[in-house]
């Protein structure tokens, strides 16, 4: 960036401003109410309806909302969750609201020795703040394309579309035409893009051709999966 900060520090002062400003509130972490985070969480977590004893990294955990939706709706699943987040003051909230959460405060693409079976982001892309649109959309290809590096099923996200009625200063929307065309040529073409709720968003699994290859195991597929 021009100014020699970091993303990585342009955004965890972004989130601790919002932090000062609104505190506990639901407005500290980018959601509008609780009704649009858990419409994101339901959505999201879609991929996980027929998986049972699974690793997950939630990142941008926020306060950790992720992992109560899951135990509450998820809970006969055997989900092995864990949250990532960047702001020390988020996963301090977290984990007084979710003892049993396991958070760490790590920005994850310096980590190339984490693994799991899904790496999910749940409106990481959705607020640049002060990072230029385009430093902002090479950040966001680059975290998904590590995040795809560990992970050994797939990945999930979020982002907001640029197909809308309104935009809000500080908000990033991606071309979703554009974002698939990213995802064939350099991650995976095993994709699903939601775009059927209310809000201007869509929802984007990405999976691992070895993944796909389990759930259809019929040899006729097989000469697709090589």
């Amino acid at each position: 960036m021009t100014n020699k900060k970091s993303i990585d520090e342009v955004q965890k002062a972004h989130w601790q401003s919002k932090f000062g400003q609104h505190s506990k509130e639901i407005q500290s972490i980018g959601s509008e109410s609780p009704l649009h985070k858990n419409l994101r969480y339901q959505k999201i977590a879609e991929v996980l309806k027929d998986q049972n004893g699974v690793s997950l990294l939630d990142v941008g955990a926020g306060f950790g909302d992720y992992f109560g939706y899951l135990q509450q709706h998820y809970l006969n699943h055997d989900i092995n969750y864990t949250g990532a987040e960047i702001t020390p003051e988020f996963c301090e909230i977290a984990r007084e609201k979710y003892p049993d959460i396991n958070m760490i405060h790590e920005n994850i693409l310096e980590r190339t020795d984490l693994q799991f079976d899904f790496v999910q982001m749940s409106g990481l892309f959705h607020q640049n703040g002060e990072v230029p649109p385009e430093d902002w959309k090479n950040f966001m290809l680059q975290m998904i394309t590590h995040s795809f590096s560990i992970c050994k099923k797939g990945i999930s996200l979020n982002v907001l579309s640029n197909t809308v009625d309104f935009k809000r200063e500080g908000n990033f929307y991606v071309d979703v035409d554009e974002l698939y065309s990213f995802l064939c040529s350099k991650v995976s073409r095993h994709i699903i893009i939601d775009q059927s709720y209310p809000l201007f968003e869509a929802t984007v699994h990405v999976f691992r051709k070895e993944f796909v290859r389990e759930q259809y195991t019929d040899q006729a597929f097989e000469k697709y999966l090589k």
